[in-house]
């Protein structure tokens, strides 16, 4: 009879840790409308305002750069932070001052999502 006690006890923690790992999930608004908002001398925070997310890659994506980009290549871009995510790939480039100076979006990139497994699948349909 104890058993069903902690069976129920383990269901209802499974349950509550699911529940806290969808809700802590982040959500970024990284787009080409938010990209056309990052304005020249913002600040970093800025910028992470704007996209809802600090720097980084989300949305399980992979990204192919085209071969004739060279933004890469020039030295006062060093300091260098990329968003990424299903709706694009954006790079701002800050200062010495950590301002944006320059920024360049996913023209001519290609965005390919990568497969989704089974339980990523399910989980989607209860999150959605």
């Amino acid at each position: 009879m104890r058993w069903r006690y902690w069976l129920c006890a383990a269901f209802v923690l499974l349950i509550v840790a699911v529940f806290f790992v969808l809700w802590r999930r982040a959500d970024h608004r990284i787009n080409s409308d938010n990209f056309a908002k990052v304005q020249i001398g913002m600040t970093q925070s800025e910028v992470e305002e704007i996209f809802g997310c600090p720097p980084g890659d989300y949305d399980e994506v992979i990204c192919l750069f085209p071969s004739k980009s060279n933004y890469y290549s020039e030295p006062w871009r060093s300091q260098q932070q990329r968003w990424g995510g299903r709706h694009g790939v954006y790079h701002v480039f800050f200062d010495a001052d950590s301002r944006v100076c320059d920024k360049t979006g996913d023209f001519g990139m290609v965005v390919v999502p990568r497969q989704e497994t089974l339980w990523q699948k399910l989980l989607a349909i209860f999150v959605r």
